[in-house]
């Protein structure tokens, strides 16, 4: 039963480990998107842009085309907000089972322990008899 307790520490520093994994992965998945002040600066020049424009008809063209692919990247970027969130999620419930996991595999080692050392007192005692 002693070897349980050098057992204990080793599964704390295995689920401390996990949890700077958890945030490591959790800052990579917030880094990997458009950041929102980024949007706000493409959105304002956007708006900027379009002021600049009105009312020449040579540009009409253009204009139409850039709201186009304005409204696509807007699109776009609220889709990638959707995925980073499932992403944290999805993160979240892996690193959830994987402690599971842990737990399992520590009471399965638990059981096995005990399991051997009740063998033991049963050869012993059959050897009593």
């Amino acid at each position: 039963m002693a070897d349980l307790g050098s057992g204990e520490g080793e599964d704390r520093n295995v689920d401390f480990d996990a949890v700077q994994d958890k945030v490591k992965f959790q800052k990579e998945i917030e880094s990997m998107g458009m950041q929102p002040e980024q949007f706000e600066e493409i959105e304002r020049e956007f708006k900027q842009f379009l002021e600049e424009i009105v009312g020449n008809e040579n540009l009409e063209a253009f204009r139409q085309q850039y709201q186009n692919i304005h409204e696509n990247l807007k699109t776009t970027y609220e889709q990638e907000l959707l995925y980073i969130k499932k992403c944290k999620q999805t993160n979240n419930q892996i690193f959830d089972k994987a402690s599971n996991v842990r737990a399992a595999i520590r009471m399965a080692a638990s059981e096995v322990e005990r399991i051997s050392s009740l063998k033991t007192k049963v050869s012993q005692a059959y050897e009593e008899v």
